[in-house]
């Protein structure tokens, strides 16, 4: 491997103003004047750093530089000292890559010099470089949809495919839709290769939900509490007495109206009016009284069975031509 200081010398004997570069298609040289006088200042500016640092053993601060010099115009030359640069900070992947678009590019451009130091580059580095392959084993690619996607650190790549990697840590992720991803975290050394076979990919059933359960509360959730019947036959039982003690008030009217008539016939439409109040009254007493009655019976008879009732009390109370009558409902 070349030395800092070898590298820099290298580099400022080859370098001249390349060709524009798109990946490893060259493209035809700018003609005079058309290149931006600024950015190529820029560029000179940036390359002259990069070498400096590549001097001073900064690596990966001259890689930083040496790639921006490759964005805004690339050349042989660049791509070639950018791939020396790589391959001194550890980045052999990317090392081999820049090596691989130096020949191609020197080729095309008929720079011998340049072409045959980064084939020769490329020669040296290749069997340094770390490999991973990610396979499906075969219950796994049977299961597999379309949408299965595998990505090496976060960078999306095809499976059965020999990819190029730097030696260290790196994530190996296989994600489909319904399923768990597949993570696996592998370490390579320079040279090494890993066979990553992915298992349990398979996409579960759909599932089906088990009938619920019918609940069967105990009989104590649904029984009654005592305390509501207790509650109706009160209020039947005031009823009642208010009931009776507007028959009883027209009951007096009625009978001290009666009283100053004499063979049905009043003396007075007034005494007639009272006399007819009355028995109004004694009407309306009566009907508010069986109503509290009915009822009183009914929370009579619903707290007893609330003790006993298996289920909830239905209690109601109607009212028809014969009188008011209760009624109860329940399981017993």
């Amino acid at each position: 491997m070349r030395s800092g200081p070898a590298l820099v010398c290298a580099a400022l004997v080859t370098l001249q103003l390349g060709t524009p570069l798109a990946r490893t298609a060259l493209a035809a040289d700018p003609p005079p004047g058309a290149a931006d006088p600024a950015r190529e200042h820029e560029r000179g500016a940036l390359y002259q750093q990069g070498v400096e640092l590549a001097a001073a053993g900064k690596w990966s601060e001259a890689v930083e530089r040496f790639r921006k010099v490759v964005e805004i115009r690339a050349s042989p030359k660049v791509l070639y000292t950018l791939g020396e640069a790589e391959e001194h900070a550890g980045q052999l992947a990317a090392a081999k890559g820049h090596y691989t678009a130096s020949v191609a590019a020197a080729r095309a451009g008929g720079v011998r010099d340049v072409a045959d130091a980064a084939d020769e580059a490329l020669r040296r580095i290749a069997p340094r470089v770390p490999h991973v392959t990610v396979r499906l084993d075969d219950r796994a690619a049977r299961a597999r949809g379309s949408d299965t996607r595998v990505t090496i650190d976060s960078r999306s790549v095809p499976l059965e495919t020999s990819i190029d990697v730097d030696p260290g840590p790196h994530e190996v992720r296989v994600e489909a839709a319904g399923v768990p991803p597949f993570v696996r975290d592998v370490q390579l050394a320079e040279g090494q290769s890993e066979d990553v076979v992915v298992g349990a990919l398979e996409r579960p059933p759909a599932a089906t939900a088990p009938p619920s359960p019918v609940a069967t509360p105990a009989a104590d959730e649904h029984r009654t509490s005592p305390l509501i019947p207790a509650a109706v036959g009160a209020a039947g039982l005031v009823a009642g007495v208010v009931g009776l003690v507007i028959r009883l008030g027209g009951q007096s009217d009625y009978d001290a109206a009666s009283a100053k008539c004499s063979g049905g016939v009043c003396p007075s439409d007034d005494v007639a009016a009272a006399g007819n109040g009355g028995r109004n009254k004694m009407i309306a007493g009566t009907v508010v009284m069986g109503v509290g009655g009915a009822v009183a019976a009914v929370g009579v008879v619903w707290w007893a069975l609330s003790f006993r009732s298996s289920g909830p009390v239905q209690a109601g109370v109607t009212l028809d031509g014969a009188g008011a009558r209760a009624v109860l409902g329940g399981t017993f």
